[in-house]
């Protein structure tokens, strides 16, 4: 709320946008979307800084997440990502084959080629790595 306020003070002393962002650190968008918050809630800038911190973002909402509902095709294809990165494993097993079971079992699921995008999201998701260069024998890193 403390980036909150801060954006409140710049916008009433009359900042642009960009001077916001270099002093606050915040992207511009976002601070963009903020003002347009702050001018729909209906009050003006000195009336939102008497809000106390608690109030101030009930009031605006910001807390407020939005919730993305899925489609019954990706969850039902997101309870076979197991069966399916197992399958892959497999000689002579190809995503063609895993998709015509798929389409066999489910068959409002999704085309071939959304099938493979989802199934190719999925499986990089568990081949996350991260490469660390350091100088050998000046740190000792602990897994």
């Amino acid at each position: 709320m403390q980036k909150i306020r801060q954006i409140l003070l710049f916008v009433e002393r009359g900042f642009s946008q960009r001077s916001i962002e270099r002093e606050t650190g915040i992207n511009r968008r976002t601070i963009a979307g903020y003002i347009k918050t702050f001018t729909s809630s209906g009050l003006s800038i000195q009336e939102l800084l008497l809000f106390n911190d608690h109030d101030l973002q009930v009031y605006l909402n910001i807390d407020k997440k939005e919730t993305v509902v899925k489609d019954a095709r990706q969850l039902h294809l997101e309870s076979h990502y197991e069966y399916f990165t197992t399958e892959l494993r497999r000689v002579g097993v190809t995503r063609q084959l895993l998709w015509q079971d798929y389409i066999s079992e489910y068959p409002d699921g999704f085309g071939y080629s959304r099938f493979c995008e989802l199934l190719q999201d999925h499986l990089r998701k568990g081949n996350s790595t991260m490469h660390f260069d350091h100088e050998p024998g000046r740190l000792l890193e602990i897994d």
